[in-house]
């Protein structure tokens, strides 16, 4: 168990360390040069101005980020990770294998369910994040 969390955690730390770096790279440098001319310091220019932009940017790879580890966590359950897909493999040998389609398949809407909550979730702070930068 511990093994399939470090595994996790360091795969998918880079791959948002990534999302978070492509997002401030693509945010405008003139935007820090504007306020720096304005006499900002760069910690509060940073801040203040490249965050909430970088920020915005990168929620949609984010998304996607956290979706991809929700589905992972079914493939940690090779590393002896105790979740979902256990519980419906020990239901499906309790019923000698007569229900195994019916209870993947349940197991997949819970699974889509767990996504489409995160995909909501992210829409929500992304449109509420857009109406506060305007």
């Amino acid at each position: 168990m511990t093994f399939g969390i470090i595994g996790l955690t360091v795969g998918w730390s880079a791959y948002l360390a990534e999302a978070f770096r492509s997002a401030y790279l693509a945010v405008d440098q003139g935007q820090l040069e504007a306020a720096l001319a304005v006499g900002i310091t760069p910690r509060r220019a940073f801040f203040r101005i490249i965050v909430p932009q970088a920020a915005l940017i990168a929620l949609p790879n984010i998304e996607n980020l956290f979706i991809g580890l929700v589905k992972g966590t079914s493939l940690v359950y090779v590393l002896g990770l105790y979740d979902m897909y256990n519980d419906a493999s020990n239901l499906s040998n309790q019923t000698n294998g007569i229900y195994q389609l019916q209870i993947f398949i349940i197991l997949a809407l819970i699974y889509w369910a767990f996504v489409l909550l995160i995909e909501w979730g992210f829409r929500t702070i992304a449109h509420r994040y857009q109406k506060v930068l305007g």
